[in-house]
Order: C-alpha cells, then sequence, then structure tokens
C-alpha cells in the first residue's frame, strides 16, 4: 500500500491505522504497559479532523477530541460511574461506540440463546444496575476489523491502568496479556473485577 492514505480496495488493501496488529507485536507480559502509545489512531483522526470527515451523529468539542453520541451518552449512563470515568477518557482519544449497557432479562436470554454471552440472566455483570460491564467498540463500527478492535482493547486496559481502574476485557478474561489462550472471545466487553 505504501504511504498513501487511500487504499486501493479493489485490489484487496485495508486502510493504514497508524498503528501495530496484535500479531505484528512481540511482547511479553512484562512489556504489556509499553504498547499502549502504538495503540492511538493520532493521524487518522489529525487527518478526519483536517477533512472535516465526520459521521452524521459525532460531535466535537473545541479541542478537536471526539465525543459521544447521544445513544452512545444514553448507554453508557447506565454503567457504574468507574465504567463512565473510563470512557469518558478514553473517548477523547479514540472513536468509539456504546454498543450496551445495562442488559435486562429479555436482552439477556437472547444474548445466551444466540451464543453471545454464557451466562443466563442474572448472572451477567450487564445485568446489574447501574451495570458493571459495559460493550464498546471502536468507530467506525466493523466487526471484521480485529486488528483495531485488539488495539483499542488495549488501549482501554492502559487508560483504566492510568486511571486506577480494575478491569477485565473480553479478550483476555484471565488478564495474563495472551490474547492467544481464550475460549470464548467478547472483544467489545469490557467490566470492572
Amino acid at each position: 500500500m505504501g504511504d498513501t492514505l487511500a487504499p486501493n480496495y479493489s485490489r484487496g488493501e485495508k486502510p493504514n491505522y497508524g498503528y501495530a496488529a496484535p500479531h505484528e507485536l512481540d511482547f511479553d507480559k512484562a512489556s504489556f504497559g509499553t504498547i499502549a502509545p502504538l495503540c492511538p489512531l493520532y493521524h487518522e483522526r489529525k487527518t478526519r479532523l483536517e477533512a472535516g470527515k465526520r459521521r452524521p451523529f459525532f460531535l466535537s468539542n473545541h479541542t478537536g477530541e471526539f465525543m459521544f453520541s447521544q445513544k452512545s451518552k444514553s448507554n453508557l449512563m447506565s454503567c457504574h460511574p468507574e465504567l463512565q470515568r473510563l470512557f469518558t477518557e478514553v473517548v477523547k482519544t479514540w472513536d468509539c461506540t456504546v454498543l450496551e449497557g445495562h442488559r435486562n432479562q429479555k436482552r439477556q436470554d437472547d444474548a445466551f440463546a444466540t451464543g453471545l454471552s454464557k451466562l443466563r440472566f442474572p448472572a451477567s455483570k450487564h445485568n446489574r444496575f447501574p451495570a458493571h460491564a459495559v460493550d464498546v467498540i471502536p468507530y467506525p463500527i466493523d466487526f471484521a476489523d480485529l486488528d483495531r478492535i485488539y488495539n483499542f482493547g488495549i488501549f482501554v486496559i492502559e487508560t483504566a491502568k492510568r486511571l486506577g481502574i480494575k478491569i477485565r476485557w473480553g479478550g483476555d478474561w484471565d488478564m495474563d496479556g495472551d490474547f492467544k489462550d481464550q475460549k470464548f472471545n467478547d472483544l467489545v466487553h469490557f467490566e470492572l473485577v
């Protein structure tokens, strides 16, 4: 792809987001905290802001930081204050969407029936009020872009550490920094521990 900003999609090229994919990172548990600088999409964010490219519901304050849409804000408000504090900080650097906070019994039953959750109601941390779990994905939403989702998860973990908030991510349930030993991936899931 070279140094061009616009990939040639007809040749199967993917955008260069300016960060390393998980399989490109050679790190162990001890160096896990040193990869956070690779994660923020500084170049993409700067390019989008300079070009004036914004989604219809994209909000920006006077500093050029990302902000949540009303729907994301509403979903985040159903979460524990520590999760609200964490993702309010995350969105300043990395544009993201809050898919779900609190989950009622019907939605939990549906998630369990479809295999999106391994827990029945009321065992999920989504079922508490305020919710102790939240599902968040980088914007623009692309569930197939696993490299970007993994990097977002790493960025959230590092931000939580910096803020002193203990969380678990659905891409590293045992919290050992090894993403390949998971039996169930829920890459958009973050919960308080």
